[in-house]
């Protein structure tokens, strides 16, 4: 009897066996690494941000918008909150897989956006929508 696959199924086949772990520990290591750097960026900033807004407030510049520059949201929030999931992804073991799917996410993926959340079919096929 012959088995066929699709181009689906061959890309969400499982890479790893139930006891090999999805990441090895230099890639593990290496990522968590990241994730710190990127959030201790992050939370530089925001407190950079923070600073410039209360020094800007200080000099008697008024808002031309009507709205107070400390009330406004801080564009990188959203992805420290990315970081920290990624973070809590990686503690827990889920790390690496897919949020859509669950098949592992690509190692050049993590490696160059270590918050990353879906694989690069997923990604791919939400961007087609």
């Amino acid at each position: 009897m012959q088995t066929t696959t699709s181009l689906w199924t061959d890309r969400h086949a499982p890479t790893s066996g139930p006891h090999e772990p999805l990441l090895d520990e230099p890639l593990r290591g290496l990522l968590q690494h990241r994730l710190d750097d990127l959030e201790r960026r992050l939370i530089d900033m925001s407190r950079t941000m923070d600073a410039l807004l209360r020094q800007s407030r200080g000099s008697g510049t008024d808002d031309t918008d009507g709205t107070s520059a400390m009330n406004r949201p801080h564009p990188e929030l959203p992805a420290l909150a990315e970081v920290r999931a990624a973070r809590a992804r990686l503690e827990a073991g889920s790390y690496g897989l897919c949020a859509t799917c669950d098949a592992p996410i690509e190692r050049h993926r993590l490696a160059g956006r270590p918050q990353v959340l879906h694989c690069g079919f997923c990604e791919q096929q939400s961007s087609r929508r």
